[in-house]
């Protein structure tokens, strides 16, 4: 199955992580009619303070790529979660987003 790229936007079709080389899906996500719920148990663990920040936000990312909200675009989201929320509690100074622009070869 093709699936067209779309950043940003929520998945209206259940994705998969796939190896393609192998041909194996290695994981299938949260189906697109359980994504409201799965996002709210997301945000609900996220805005209680019952966790250490750094266990807070490993664990907000790995729930983040479990639920694989989007389309395309995850990894650079969920990337951008972790510098997010350690810059809102102050581990980091500010945030830094490295771009593919930023690195030559």
């Amino acid at each position: 199955m093709l699936i067209k790229k779309s950043p940003g936007q929520f998945k209206t079709e259940q994705n998969y992580l796939a190896d393609t080389l192998n041909k194996k899906i290695l994981f299938i996500p949260i189906a697109p009619e359980k994504l409201a719920d799965g996002l709210q148990r997301l945000f609900d663990y996220i805005n209680q303070d019952s966790n250490p920040i750094l266990l807070k936000t490993a664990v907000s990312h790995l729930e983040f790529e479990a639920l694989h909200p989007f389309q395309d675009g995850n990894g650079r989201i969920g990337r951008m979660l972790i510098t997010l929320m350690l810059w809102q509690n102050q581990i980091i100074s500010e945030p830094h987003f490295w771009g593919k622009g930023h690195f030559r070869c």
